[in-house]
């Protein structure tokens, strides 16, 4: 079986070299012209590896505040790349918790309306029906108020999360800052025991080591406090959690207490008909939808990758505007499983289907590959064509 190596080293004429050093070149063309009925011998072509490769990009508008990741950087599947400004939709999320308070305030005065009116007439199948509607009402409210406060707290829990993160790699800058104005200053220490330093340059970098040293401890502290804030507001978030779940429970029971009361009045038509209380559930629907719109925006602006892979291009930096679809970066797949390479038209593919065929990875490993299709070669034509 012969060997094909994909990979840029030449192995002909150091082959030749070792047989028989006094006739390389007739040695040579033989090998040449006969290379193919040689069950030993190596031919080398070169190739380019075929990489998937995709562009993350948002899907709203906005100022880009941060980019988490750096050219060649491995990244996993989920992790965040990049932050958009989240100020604009933050202030949209508080003219809505204004809206839902409003209409909160509305349904405990309607309630209270029907409640004064039960009071003062006979109560009916008809008023008992309204105050069921008003209940589920007001639970759907306060899942809506608490989808607001979750998505709050997750906009904190972000600003933390990057105080923690640019804290850390501060701190290990600072640490091999201080490493070297440590050897500096025990370098010039030495120079003035001999004669070949002043006392002045030695004072000067004692007092530069000491600046990082505090600078270093300084950040540690900044950034104990954002993991400290971190995990509160970790805390914070699984309990507005089980709150969440809980209210759904609670809409889920309206719902059937209001289903229930409808299949008792058998003998009444269902007055859905009171204007105060079909304009509080079309608010209800219109709050919902734009609750709901707002946290998926929330969300949509901080841009994670899909699947890992391997930063190749930047294309925006922080503080640049950023469009709907445009790309902030590329990534590759870290594992490319497609290599193209150029063969000789006059190489039988026959004999390349039978031939053990390698690619050779810049370390010096070798890796076995099999053949998938072979297709001619196309060549680019002139821009102008």
């Amino acid at each position: 079986m012969k060997r094909i190596a994909l990979s840029p080293t030449i192995f002909i004429g150091v082959f030749i070299r070792k047989v028989l050093p006094g006739v390389i070149w007739v040695l040579a063309a033989y090998w040449v012209t006969n290379s193919w009925s040689d069950r030993s011998s190596i031919v080398e072509f070169h190739g380019q590896v075929m990489v998937e490769s995709w562009e993350v990009s948002g899907v709203s508008s906005g100022t880009l505040i941060d980019v988490r990741a750096q050219l060649f950087d491995q990244v996993e599947e989920g992790q965040v790349l990049a932050v958009l400004d989240d100020s604009q939709v933050l202030a949209e999320i508080q003219i809505a918790r204004k809206e839902i308070e409003r209409l909160s305030a509305e349904v405990d005065g309607l309630a209270a309306n029907l409640m004064a009116a039960a009071e003062e007439e006979q109560a009916d199948w008809s008023a008992d029906l309204r105050r069921f509607e008003i209940d589920q009402e007001k639970t759907r409210l306060n899942r809506l108020g608490l989808l607001l406060d979750k998505a709050q707290l997750e906009a904190k829990a972000q600003r933390q999360d990057d105080l923690l993160a640019f804290g850390e790699q501060r701190a290990k800058v600072l640490e091999e800052r201080a490493g070297l104005s440590e050897k500096e200053l025990k370098r010039l220490e030495n120079l003035r025991t001999m004669g070949l330093a002043t006392e002045a340059q030695e004072d000067a970098a004692r007092i530069e080591w000491l600046q990082n040293i505090d600078e270093k401890m300084l950040v540690l502290q900044q950034a104990d406090v954002a993991r400290g804030q971190a995990g509160e507001l970790s805390k914070s978030l699984a309990a507005l959690q089980q709150s969440l779940d809980s209210s759904l429970a609670q809409i889920g029971q309206a719902k059937e207490r209001l289903a229930y009361f409808q299949g008792t009045g058998f003998d009444h038509f269902p007055v859905s008909n009171d204007p105060r209380l079909a304009s509080l559930k079309l608010g209800v629907q219109v709050e919902n939808a734009r609750v709901d719109s707002l946290v998926v925006r929330r969300r949509a602006l901080s841009l994670r990758t899909e699947t890992a892979g391997v930063v190749s291009r930047i294309f925006a930096q922080p503080g640049q505007s950023i469009l709907p679809g445009e790309p902030v970066m590329t990534l590759v797949k870290s594992n490319p499983s497609r290599i193209l390479a150029w063969l000789p038209s006059s190489l039988p593919a026959e004999t390349l289907m039978s031939a053990e065929i390698v690619v050779s990875s810049g370390s010096g490993r070798s890796f076995p590959i099999s053949v998938l299709e072979f297709g001619p070669n196309f060549e680019q034509l002139p821009q102008l064509l």
